[in-house]
């Protein structure tokens, strides 16, 4: 099947461009409520590499969506620390088999691997179906990835979850330019591609360009001890939030 050169500009790209954000709108909202958001950081780095190429080599879509899972998921649940290992590893399974090739979608003996194979194989088994009961079996969530490899062509803390991935992908690519000083910051043309104003996207830019700031800070200081899967305690009590 021979692939487009310029695939983002057909009839077929757009309309699943319209899909997507449409979709967006539709979404729960977030409250950034869960009892473990602190760990919410550490899950997520986690995440990106167990995902990464000399892991599991899942695509990127494949992790922003294990990540948005994880964070609608946590946030109407009260979850013991024992299983947060679980259910981060339960959402990328989700988010695997709804984004790549059944070729790549790891095992979940692999997975185990990762937890020093802390969990029981029905415990993943239960979980996933504890999560996709949780969406309804809809894990169709747009992320910012989803936007990114679009908009891209033209031109992941807690609290981006408060904005629509496609204005999270716009804002990247905005502070981008910002960061390589490229002039304009934000060009007609990408108004009319991605459908976002400067001023639609300049809060969420600050709030990047902050968070950046403080992540070269951090570098600079001695790395906070994270913690470990085994010290968490097994068991699965879990109540959801009302």
């Amino acid at each position: 099947m021979e692939v487009l050169e310029e695939w983002w500009k057909t009839s077929l790209a757009k309309d699943i461009h319209n899909s997507l954000r449409a979709k967006e709108e539709q979404q729960t909202e977030y409250h950034a409520q869960s009892p473990q958001i602190n760990l919410r950081r550490y899950l997520v780095d986690w995440l990106a590499i167990i995902s990464d190429p000399t892991n599991l080599h899942l695509c990127t879509t494949a992790l922003h969506l294990a990540v948005a899972l994880l964070d609608r998921f946590m946030d109407k649940f009260d979850v013991e620390e024992s299983q947060l290992h679980l259910v981060a590893l339960s959402c990328l399974l989700v988010a695997a088999k709804f984004e790549e090739r059944d070729i790549n979608i790891p095992e979940i003996s692999r997975l185990n691997k990762y937890v020093d194979y802390s969990y029981k194989w029905q415990d993943f088994l239960q979980m996933e179906l504890l999560l996709l009961d949780f969406f309804s079996w809809n894990v169709c969530i747009p992320t910012s990835a989803h936007f990114l490899e679009y908009y891209i062509q033209e031109s992941i803390d807690h609290v981006f979850v408060f904005f629509n991935p496609s204005l999270v992908a716009a804002s990247c690519i905005a502070s981008a330019r910002i960061c390589l000083q490229l002039s304009p910051t934000w060009t007609k043309t990408l108004t009319k591609f991605t459908k976002y104003t400067w001023n639609h996207i300049a809060p969420c830019i600050e709030v990047m360009l902050q968070a950046h700031d403080a992540d070269e800070k951090a570098c600079n200081r001695k790395s906070s001890v994270v913690p470990s899967h085994n010290g968490f305690n097994r068991g699965y009590a879990m109540t959801r939030k009302t």
